[in-house]
């Protein structure tokens, strides 16, 4: 068996999502049948504990799927006529993605404050620069947006991702290992990184508090998770006014599509009404309570300060934009009040803190 020394050390740092038995999946070429459609390797991943086999992509991705994306997978392979196919929070995501990781490499998530908050929140939890060779993981890591800004630090980085296009895009662009996994249901055993990230993605996930706990599982007693731009609840009460307006955005940001790089998705309306369902906690009455987040890290064993409508340096600060001042002066409410803006979260081991 020929098998890359990354892998190996890859999936080394694993569990069997089946049996959430730590450490038991090793590589083997004992064959499995997958009843997919894409080309897979030779080499496939087993549970030494339950002996569930995982696939592995023909360029040497590991699928190490939870049950219900292993459903998602299989859905997607069914025949287009088939009834029974139906499109779920996780499917969604993986179908946007997949269409559009190019487009949002591109277009999104290109301002500097987004990538200068972010390394600031690495700073402040990690003051004694002592970063170099600590294992980090980005989640839902899409086409590599975290893992690049991050690299400086000299992580060992991993990215996760439901999308296998993402997953070859961050690895193309940032050279990190990447492996197709569960953000609820995550496929790491426990106290495994020193860092978990993610950004704008916690809201994809519709059980956003396992993604939570999950993170906290997989975080060792030294480590630190950093969650960035995230809508809370208090954001995303806005008014039936407010409400009608967002939701007669389609034929006015398709025409902006044209205009606008970042408006990529409204080009076609079928997808851009398919990302409601992909972005599922970010619509109007959605969001995360503030004191139910906090709790749920809580129980993970993390401390978790949130920080409203942070500016590159982690301070909240307004942060207006049109469509915010829009919304919120429809909705009676101060669009310069930083509680009416996105929501940053970094967390701690209490044995840390």
């Amino acid at each position: 068996m020929n098998i890359d020394r990354d892998i190996i050390e890859l999936i080394a740092l694993t569990r069997c999502p089946a049996c959430k038995t730590n450490g038991s999946l090793v590589p083997t070429d004992k064959p499995a049948q997958f009843d997919l459609s894409m080309p897979l390797s030779d080499i496939t991943i087993r549970c030494e504990q339950c002996d569930e086999p995982y696939p592995m992509t023909e360029d040497m991705i590991p699928i190490v799927w939870s049950p219900s994306l292993k459903q998602v997978f299989l859905d997607i392979n069914k025949d287009p006529g088939d009834d029974s196919t139906t499109v779920s929070n996780m499917s969604a995501n993986m179908t946007i993605y997949d269409k559009n990781s190019e487009n949002y490499s591109k277009h999104a998530r290109q301002k500097d404050t987004l990538s200068r908050r972010v390394k600031k929140s690495v700073e402040i939890l990690f003051p004694d620069g002592k970063t170099e060779g600590a294992l980090h993981l980005d989640w839902a890591c899409g086409p590599g947006h975290v893992l690049s800004w991050l690299r400086e630090f000299g992580f060992r980085q991993i990215g996760l991702d439901v999308s296998l296009v993402n997953l070859r895009n961050a690895r193309r662009h940032t050279g990190c290992r990447v492996i197709c996994g569960d953000a609820s249901d995550m496929p790491f055993s426990n106290d495994t990184f020193q860092l978990v990230t993610e950004a704008s993605a916690l809201h994809h996930i519709l059980d956003w508090k396992a993604a939570i706990r999950e993170s906290c599982r997989i975080t060792s007693a030294d480590g630190a998770i950093v969650m960035d731009a995230e809508p809370s609840d208090l954001q995303m009460a806005w008014s039936p006014l407010a409400i009608a307006v967002f939701n007669a955005r389609f034929p006015v940001y398709k025409v902006l599509s044209y205009f606008m790089k970042d408006k990529y998705i409204f080009r076609d309306t079928k997808q851009a009404k398919l990302n409601l369902l992909a972005e599922i906690h970010h619509q109007p009455g959605t969001g995360f309570p503030l004191d139910v987040l906090r709790d749920t890290f809580k129980e993970g064993g993390f401390l978790a300060e949130v920080v409203m409508s942070p500016d590159a340096e982690m301070k909240s600060r307004p942060n207006v934009t049109w469509k915010s001042i829009l919304l919120n002066v429809l909705s009676a409410r101060n669009p310069w009040n930083p509680k009416y803006g996105s929501f940053t979260t970094i967390a701690t081991a209490k044995t840390k803190s």
